[in-house]
């Protein structure tokens, strides 16, 4: 763990410095901030290259290389020389990594391409970009061709996160929705002509920037801070916000169909108000950043090409092998489809010690003109126990990017870490003291319908981290779900009921991330806002809004009122301290209200987010789904996975939600809030699967319409086609 109290920048080089990090415990053990590079291959060119080819009208190219983080002896050899021969280098370990290109082009002077990184090694990640016009190859050629203009303007970043303790000072994070949506009320997340999404980062910076609406406040606590740590305290902070709201938009766009996520509206982003205190165990964001310099004409020629087809290029990444048991895996990709002799270098072993991504290259095809971008890939994973190894399926893509994380390893891992839980150890100090956490994990394997068995854990002051680790080898790609009860030193327990966790099963979304899960405390700070939103050219007048939090899994029922005169600014939001029960929380709002000059009554409206949209054009209706009917033994049924949406004229999705899977220990009811239009009824969709012991296949209860219905009571068993046609399934698939 880094000590940020203890940080040094060191100048080397001619006007060239790097940041070093002391160990939290070890004074005499020291971290580098390694730099991005473009590595070498066994030949000692770069991993680079840059090839032409004319698709009919024009000269085009595609661009393809490789990054990693390094450090150099030049940097090691002043490190030593400040800090002493005889200190440690330690080796970071990163909770989550990114890799970023930043390049400009002739008609966008800042773009930016996300590839995903390994999770070891130097944490090599593949770029694959594929040029859309001669210009752009033109923009390419020039930078990084000899005496080329690529520094400066062609930067390689990593966001890397790496664990510390906060030291005596008070880190408030907040952001205001509403002030976001009164600067600008849409924010546009695009895929252009790269394929990658470009220009969200790129908004929510100038969105936070522009709009003020978010805030950071460093307080020393009572050891007063250097003025170099409070500036990184407060650099943390912005940069904790910018990457809570980019994650806040992720999770948004996730939840609407491609073709309504073009664009979306600020008030789905809810306000938050996130308090980090002395000694908390925090991830601690670096940024190392490095321009790409121009390459010398001799590797000039033989890193740069004109053939006469694009290329396939595919980029395989993997995940984290050692951790995982894994000794190796081999890959073959199979291009063209259908082919009767393999493509020259269609193989790559990864194993601990060889570069974790890989860029397979051949020859390109088309048909009728058209680029033939499908290939097979299949892989097989040799586990370091001796187990019997796993062969994957032949499997057809497109993509230029696959990463093989631990679901496709066939490995369900994940720790649990309680380092920020108030345990009663001594010398602690509070009133909520707990003298330990029970973890419960669930998990159905949905590629084979085989439940792993309920697995608990019990953390407290002496042990404070378990690792949950299936105990086969078989393919996953779905979320685990887990449970915590805290019991205090008062007595009273506290329960975070049923909730799901990607950490086991991470999905590509460029960033690579430790399957590591931290429990805090039992309680949260609250924050419940009330965000006014009048048409154009109408105004609120007066509010009188009452909402009640409602958790019934911990017996609590609080209340507030805002009496709101004022709409210049966002009504004051309420704050306050409760058990960190997401999913069994439940705010009604109720009141009146008067607009455009026309008195409304509120309705009791509930929803389970922390924000609610005070619009008479869009009123809010909740349905609560209650699995209480299912018959679990007499339908050998493990878990029941309800998924509830919107759509819209043209049959797009909006609003998509997952709810946390129903299983026999998991049988309390969960809500499914929505807005729709004023004047029409409300309306929602849902479909359910119904898990059978056993069976990789389950049986589904197809798209059903609920119009103006407040309640989805589960039914026992889905219809028995519905399960004749699972049982059909699951026996094909058996036999693949």
């Amino acid at each position: 763990m880094i000590n940020i109290e203890a940080t040094q920048v060191i100048n080397y080089g001619t006007n060239q410095t790097v940041t070093v990090y002391q160990d939290f415990s070890d004074s005499n053990t020291y971290y580098i901030v390694p730099t991005p590079v473009i590595p070498r291959n066994d030949a000692g060119l770069p991993e680079f290259a840059l090839v032409s080819y004319t698709t009919g009208t024009e000269v085009t190219g595609t661009c393809s290389f490789q990054t990693e983080l390094q450090i150099s002896p030049d940097v090691l050899v002043a490190v030593k020389a400040k800090l002493g021969d005889g200190i440690k280098i330690g080796q970071f370990d990163w909770q989550s990594v990114k890799a970023t290109f930043h390049f400009a082009t002739a008609t966008n002077s800042s773009l930016a391409l996300i590839a995903t990184p390994s999770m070891y090694g130097a944490n090599r990640a593949s770029f694959i970009i594929h040029l859309p016009d001669n210009a752009t190859y033109k923009a390419f050629e020039n930078a990084f061709g000899p005496k080329g203009s690529a520094a400066g303007t062609f930067m390689l970043e990593y966001d890397v996160t790496a664990l510390t303790r906060l030291p005596p000072a008070v880190v408030t994070v907040d952001f205001s929705s509403q002030a976001a949506y009164d600067y600008q009320q849409t924010v546009h997340v695009e895929k252009n002509t790269w394929g990658h999404v470009t220009s969200e980062t790129v908004s929510i910076t100038e969105h936070l920037q522009q709009s003020k609406a978010g805030h950071i406040s460093v307080d020393p606590g009572s050891v007063p801070l250097d003025a170099e740590t409070k500036k990184r305290l407060y650099d943390w902070g912005n940069a904790t916000l910018q990457k809570d709201v980019e994650r806040a938009v992720a999770a948004v766009t996730q939840m609407m169909d491609s073709n309504t996520a073009l664009t979306f509206n600020m008030t789905a982003i809810s306000s938050f108000h996130d308090v980090y205190s002395e000694g908390q165990i925090v991830p601690w964001i670096i940024t190392p950043r490095a321009p790409i310099p121009a390459f010398s004409a001799a590797e000039w020629q033989q890193i740069s090409s004109s053939i006469s087809v694009r290329p396939l290029k595919v980029a395989f990444t993997v995940q984290n092998l050692e951790p995982n048991g894994v000794a190796s895996i081999e890959l073959v990709v199979t291009y063209p489809i259908g082919s009767s002799s393999a493509a020259a270098n269609n193989t790559f072993q990864f194993t601990p010690s060889t570069p974790s991504s890989w860029i397979f290259n051949a020859p390109g095809k088309s048909d009728a003109g058209v680029f033939d971008g499908k290939y097979i890939y299949q892989y097989v994973v040799n586990y370091s126990d001796g187990s019997p190894p796993f062969q994957s399926a032949e499997i057809m893509s497109d993509q230029a990017e696959i990463h093989l994380t631990a679901n496709d390893l066939n490995v369900l891992l994940l720790e649990i870490d309680a380092e920020n839980v108030p345990f009663n150890a001594a010398g602690a100090t509070g009133s909520d003291l707990v003298d330990y956490v029970v973890v419960d994990l669930f998990f159905v394997n949905q590629t084979t319908g085989q439940p792993v068995q309920m697995q608990q854990a019990k953390l407290d002051a002496t042990t404070k981290t378990h690792l949950f680790k299936s105990p086969t080898h078989e393919p996953f790609a779905n979320p685990a779900s887990y449970r915590l009860t805290y019991v205090l030193s008062s007595g009273q327990q506290v329960v975070i009921d049923w909730q799901t966790t990607t950490l086991a099963a991470p999905a590509q979304t460029g960033t690579s991330t430790a399957p590591v899960l931290r429990i805090n405390s039992p309680f949260q700070a609250k924050h419940i806002t009330i965000f006014p939103l009048p048409e154009t050219g109408k105004t609120f007048m007066m509010a009188s809004v009452t909402a009640t939090y409602v958790d019934e899994v911990n017996n609590l029922n609080e209340q507030n009122s805002w009496s709101i005169t004022s709409f210049s600014t966002p009504p004051d939001a309420w704050n306050f301290l409760a058990p960190a029960n997401m999913n069994g929380q439940v705010v009604t709002f109720e009141g009146q209200y008067v607009y455009d000059g026309t008195p409304y009554t509120l309705q009791s409206s509930k929803t389970s987010q922390p924000m609610f949209l005070l619009s008479p054009a869009k009123p809010l209706f909740s349905v609560v789904v209650d699995p209480s009917q299912i018959e679990w033994a007499s339908g050998n049924f493990t878990q029941v996975v309800v998924t509830l949406y919107q759509k819209d004229e043209s049959g797009n999705l909006s609003n998509v939600f997952t709810m946390a899977p129903f299983h026999s220990d998991n049988n309390l009811t969960q809500l499914y809030p929505y807005y729709f239009p004023e004047g029409t009824t409300p309306m929602c969709y849902f479909k359910a699967e119904y898990w059978i012991q056993d069976q990789p296949a389950p049986a589904l209860i197809p798209e059903t319409e609920l119009s103006a219905e407040g309640q989805l009571t589960l039914p026992g068993k889905p219809p028995a086609g519905a399960l004749a046609q699972a049982a059909e399934r699951s026996a094909k698939l058996s036999q693949r």
